[in-house]
């Protein structure tokens, strides 16, 4: 099981991992470092990943939105996150720049809320 997994470093970009991997991806408890670009990754996953113990987090060019980055911007141990080119919105990349633990912080091309027709064609619920 992923819980009994001994992994310090994953990198799974480009990947269809949607929520649902990113969630059974969270369950690894030693993770520190998690590279999960491109891999169709809504707020469900951005949710589950801000509970785990991760410290360096690559989510760009997700489908996160501002409700994924709230949950991220409550993190205890991310101190490095990328969630450039998500749907991110003002009120998101503000909650996430008021946590002083995220010393590297990209939200660069963020552009709001995503379409309804783009996540229905990746069913992202």
């Amino acid at each position: 099981s992923l819980a009994n997994m001994q992994l310090n470093f994953l990198d799974v970009g480009h990947n269809y991992l949607k929520n649902k991997g990113a969630i059974e991806l969270s369950k690894i408890p030693t993770l520190n470092t998690l590279v999960a670009n491109k891999c169709v990754i809504g707020n469900k996953g951005a949710v589950a990943l801000s509970k785990t113990n991760i410290n360096i987090l690559y989510l760009d060019n997700n489908v996160i939105s501002n409700k994924g980055a709230f949950a991220l911007a409550k993190t205890r141990t991310i101190t490095k996150l990328n969630v450039s080119y998500n749907y991110i919105g003002q009120a998101g990349v503000s909650a996430l720049e008021k946590n002083p633990l995220i010393r590297e912080l990209d939200t660069e091309g963020n552009k709001g809320k995503p379409s309804k027709s783009l996540l229905e064609s990746h069913h992202i619920n």
